[in-house]
């Protein structure tokens, strides 16, 4: 990373501010700000006035292990312990200072357990963003609140991120596929209406039967056993209609149309929502794309059959090496991944997350001389997977986003 003046004070300036919470606390920065570095700021900073208390860094994959390890070295950091969220939370250990690299990961109640199994004086979070459900993540404002906030505006306004455009393109359901969504809508609406639109409560009345009980007494003729069918009801319709929203053929050509038009001599990432859409544009392009994703099936490549952890490192390291162009992806590598010279993305599907959409933007534009990074979301227009972009994106600098009609109007 080159280092500037500016953004170097900006870092020693999070720095100074985490010490000065107590070193109890967390800073919100995108892509590009240099997280990493302040890290190894604090750690520094740390072993000057305990060197001989450990440090843990916890990281939510493999992917980032491996990264962060061999940053200890590039720094000739010793007594610094690197592992995943899967392993410290089942394996106590003592803290002097605990690093959480992407933080909002640990929200959920099984991997809240790092607080409880780590045993430690100060604790950093560090993240792009936090998600919209404060009550979620409750445990992570009250273990480590916020600092500081590196926004996406502050470090493209300063040159700390490659300069980016975000075209978003839509797509016309056809007049049979417009019928279908209308009725899977239509049901969903109906039965979701009694939960007044509110997936918290109906997920509360499908899963907890006391819950139900009580809420069921306030609807006039609902009965416990009526009120759960209209729960799974609910949820069948929803799961039904994501799954016609994220694995649309349509979307998958027109991605393919796109890499077609505008991807030559690129390197290029695609992002979805499942891993039946990623095989299903891996297969539609051919030889020099590949699939990156948690249900990979075993590969033979080269005459030596790879499965499982091997296999996702061997295709990651033919995508940097140049081997493919085209990297298919579900949500693995939403966050924490490092390639500066991907030169384009294509969003075929996404959720309403704003963490989300600001931790995909995240791949494409690490800063590289002379780079204009491009991503391409596509949606179904008219549907719910338009109201999930609008709601992902209001994070994004408006500057940034051009919706467009037609894919000419691309400009790589």
């Amino acid at each position: 990373m080159k280092l500037d003046p500016v953004r170097l004070e900006r870092q020693k300036q999070v720095v100074r501010g985490f010490w000065a919470t107590g070193g109890r606390g967390s800073f919100l920065a995108a892509t590009g700000f240099g997280k990493s570095l302040v890290a190894i700021m604090a750690i520094m900073m740390f072993r000057k006035r305990h060197p001989d208390e450990p440090v843990v860094i916890c990281v939510p994959s493999d992917y980032l292990r491996h990264q962060w390890r061999e940053l200890m070295k590039e720094h000739k950091l010793t007594g610094v312990y690197v592992n995943t969220v899967h392993t410290l939370v089942k394996r106590p250990c003592r803290a002097g200072l605990l690093i959480l690299d992407e933080m909002h990961s640990y929200s959920s109640p099984v991997f809240s357990g790092i607080f409880r199994s780590v045993n430690y004086s100060f604790v950093l979070g560090m993240t792009a963003t936090l998600s919209d459900d404060e009550e979620r993540d409750q445990i992570l404002h009250d273990r480590c609140p916020i600092f500081d906030e590196i926004s996406l505006k502050e470090c493209l306004d300063n040159g700390w991120v490659s300069p980016f455009v975000i075209y978003n393109y839509g797509i016309d359901l056809n007049p049979d596929d417009r019928i279908y969504y209308d009725e899977i809508t239509g049901k969903f609406n109906r039965y979701m209406a009694t939960f007044g639109f509110s997936l918290k409560e109906m997920y509360a009345c499908l899963g907890d039967l006391l819950y139900r009980k009580r809420y069921a007494r306030g609807i006039k003729g609902m009965t416990p056993e009526k009120l759960v069918v209209y729960a799974v009801q609910a949820n069948n319709a929803m799961q039904e209609r994501k799954g016609f929203l994220y694995n649309h053929e349509d979307i998958a050509d027109h991605a393919v149309r796109i890499i077609n038009r505008h991807g030559k001599g690129k390197k290029i990432i695609t992002f979805s929502q499942t891993s039946a859409f990623c095989e299903m544009l891996t297969s539609r392009l051919g030889t020099r794309s590949n699939s990156y994703h948690t249900n990979l099936t075993p590969q033979i490549i080269g005459g030596k059959k790879y499965s499982g952890k091997k296999l996702k490192t061997r295709i990651m390291e033919s995508f940097i090496e140049g081997e493919i162009d085209v990297l298919n992806t579900a949500k693995a590598l939403d966050q924490g991944v490092d390639i500066p010279d991907i030169d384009m993305s294509l969003v075929c599907s996404g959720s309403s997350s704003v963490r989300q959409s600001i931790q995909r933007t995240g791949r494409n534009i690490r800063m590289k001389e002379g780079k204009r990074a491009v991503e391409i979301n596509l949606y179904l227009r008219d549907t719910q997977s338009e109201k999930w972009l609008r709601k992902r994106q209001r994070k994004h600098p408006r500057s940034t986003i051009k919706y467009i009609f037609d894919i000419n109007e691309i400009t790589p």
